[in-house]
């Protein structure tokens, strides 16, 4: 081939000369080279451009000695550049991906893999090739193996050709098993695409019991919830006279992640509703961020907000997930007494167009403002913590301005791009997919959702205490001495909504409302409740108590040493009474049938007293009888007499007792 044949014009797909009807073999042309294969082209330039065989045979040796390949290997390539074009330096090996296996083996060992990552085990690659080679060495013994139920040779019955490899003992290389497995992952991994999402018109959301298509607005609503990738802190004493630099390094509580409940409308992709605390989500948050959402929202002015917040109403289907508290009775309760079902999701897949509200607000909002701790373990900052600066208000603030100034404004995404059809607001989606008027719910319907607190019982002049506050209402002075339930709004603590206590048969009824007695506060969420209560719990053991302290601590002092000198005079008591009583009355019993040598009383009642104080030092027990009173002398000789003629103490107790 000339120098010509790998000229730039020959590589152009839409070159007529590369199309020739009087050619032999149709040449493989390339529009674009990898920069491998423009090193091997310029390595093989100055094989095609050699005047004589000794030029080329040099270039040859150069080009190969370039390469990292041998002579015959670069006389090999040339050949096919000569006979299929320039193509072929990227085209590589023609039977790559190919094996010099069956069909049925690599069906064999892409099963044989699949079976050892089933029921949590993880079998790897090398694993499979000793399997391979375990099942060679039973021979003929794999016939009747495979006839067995819980064997493991039954996974050959459907590959005869593998059953008779493997009885001969032929298996393929570890390489090849290698090849096979990686392709087939490889495949798969491709397989997992981006779905270009449903058409309009067809858009379903799957539930465990059935498929629920999206047709019009306030039909479908779905709720999730998330910890926020930030860090908040808690609003100080001087938060507002003193500059944030001030407020971070005298900040008394500790920076915490909040989490976010939100309520999508399926059709329109609204946010109708959300609930923002400091506590893990469950059926109550849920509750509380539907509670939001069924209500108009009248915060236009609160939040400083472009557009009226016009979203509300009641859903005929509220889908969530498959957690545990999302089955629960009070979910039950609150969608028979609103009228609605309560669905859970098939898969956590059908909940995507919830965790697009969570990336966005993650991209858009979180990620500016500081404490942002990043959404992966490499985005995060190790001093996102002393970042922290926003408080509860201020980030919720944000959010809202987010969700009704921009992401309700937002476009719809999955609207047609015809000329017929216009793009649409979310908003405006869904008030056009409205089939009915919205029904105005009242706002003690919708109590149901809120917190539920254990009873408590109405004190004098009707108030009541909770969480280290008193309640007091007007409403409640026919109550005194009777128990109540309190539901809140976790939000705002500073007013509870008091029921009367149901009964068997009966509901609670509504009685009033009632609010915290001087108590300055509009507003207070209950955590940041709770967080001054430990606070005040703190600072009573500070100096200011300190003469309490020390008067008690004192007091246990002087009981201590009382008790101390207490046992010290018992003690002295009791070896004063030891020593004085050392001198025994006792007398010691002999054994029964054991003869006694004949010594005079005298002799007897000194051994006797001698022994017992043996025992006494030694601590045994001693079987003792008290000694008789002394002796008359004139009885000395007579009593003498007596006790030498003693030989069985059982006959004398019998008779002279």
């Amino acid at each position: 081939m000339e120098s010509s044949a790998i000229n730039s014009r020959e590589l152009d797909v839409n070159s007529s000369e590369s199309l020739k009807s009087d050619s032999q073999s149709f040449k493989l042309i390339n529009t674009e080279l990898t920069p491998e294969a423009e090193q091997k082209l310029k390595a093989l330039e100055p094989i095609l451009q050699a005047s004589n065989k000794q030029q080329r045979s040099q270039a040859i040796a150069k080009a190969a000695e370039t390469l990292g390949k041998s002579p015959r290997t670069i006389r090999r390539m040339l050949a096919k550049i000569a006979n299929e074009g320039i193509a072929t330096i990227t085209a590589g090996r023609q039977d790559k991906g190919q094996y010099r296996i069956s069909q049925q083996w690599r069906d064999f060992i892409i099963k044989l893999y699949k079976w050892g990552r089933k029921e949590g085990a993880r079998q790897n690659i090398s694993q499979i090739y000793n399997a391979l080679m375990a099942l060679a060495a039973q021979g003929e013994t794999l016939r009747t193996d495979i006839k067995k139920k819980d064997g493991f040779a039954k996974l050959l019955k459907p590959y005869p050709e593998v059953l008779e490899d493997l009885i001969v003992g032929k298996y393929p290389s570890h390489v090849t098993v290698y090849k096979v497995i990686n392709d087939e992952l490889d495949r798969k991994r491709k397989s997992k695409a981006r779905h270009p999402g449903a058409d309009i018109d067809h858009q379903i959301v799957q539930t465990i019991d059935e498929n629920l298509h999206i047709t019009h607005s306030n039909q479908i609503w779905q709720a999730d919830h998330t910890k926020l990738d930030i860090f908040i802190i808690e609003k100080t004493e001087h938060e507002h006279s003193a500059p944030k630099s001030e407020i971070i390094r005298d900040r008394k509580g500790e920076p915490i992640r909040p989490f976010l409940t939100v309520i999508i409308d399926s059709y329109s992709g609204c946010l109708m509703g959300y609930y923002l605390g400091f506590v893990a989500a469950n059926s109550h948050r849920v509750a509380l961020a539907l509670r939001h959402a069924i209500l108009p929202k009248q915060v236009k002015v609160k939040y400083g907000l472009q557009h009226e917040w016009e979203q509300h109403g009641i859903p005929e289907y509220l889908v969530t997930d498959r957690a545990k508290e999302f089955k629960s009775n009070h979910a039950q309760l609150i969608a028979s007494q609103l009228g609605f079902q309560w669905k859970l999701r098939a898969f956590p897949s059908a909940g995507g167009l919830v965790e697009t509200v969570f990336n966005q607000t993650n991209n858009e909002i979180l990620k500016n403002l500081p404490g942002y701790t990043g959404s992966t373990v490499q985005e995060r900052d190790k001093n996102a913590e002393t970042h922290a600066c926003m408080t509860f208000e201020e980030l919720e603030k944000e959010l809202v301005q987010y969700f009704v100034d921009h992401y309700n404004q937002h476009h719809y995404p999955k609207t047609k791009i015809e000329p017929q059809f216009q793009i649409q607001r979310r908003t405006k989606r869904w008030h056009s997919g409205l089939i009915r008027g919205i029904d105005i719910v009242d706002e003690r319907t919708l109590d149901i959702c809120l917190l539920k607190q254990t009873h408590r019982k109405v004190q004098k002049y009707g108030t009541i205490q909770f969480e280290n506050l008193i309640y007091q209402g007007d409403c409640l002075t026919d109550f005194i001495g009777k128990e109540i339930s309190l539901r809140y709004d976790p939000r705002n603590i500073v007013t509870l909504l008091a029921y009367t206590a149901a009964k068997k048969g009966e509901t609670s009824a509504f009685i009033g409302i009632i609010k915290a007695r001087y108590f300055e506060q509009e507003q207070m969420t209950f955590d940041e409740l709770k967080w001054i209560v430990q606070k005040l719990r703190k600072q009573s053991k500070d100096t200011d108590n300190i003469s309490i302290l020390n008067e008690r601590y004192n007091h246990l002092n002087f009981l201590a040493q009382k008790r101390h000198e207490k046992r010290k005079r018992r003690k002295t008591a009791q070896h004063k009474r030891d020593k004085a009583t050392n001198q025994s009355t006792l007398t010691e019993i002999f054994p029964q049938n054991m003869p006694q040598p004949e010594l005079d009383s005298g002799k007897v009642v000194e051994e006797a007293i001698a022994s017992a104080k043996i025992g006494r030092k030694c601590r045994k027990k001693v079987i003792t009888q008290p000694l008789p009173p002394k002796p008359n002398p004139r009885l000395r000789r007579r009593n003498s007499a007596i006790i030498t003629k003693i030989q069985d103490w059982h006959e004398y107790k019998k008779n002279n007792w």
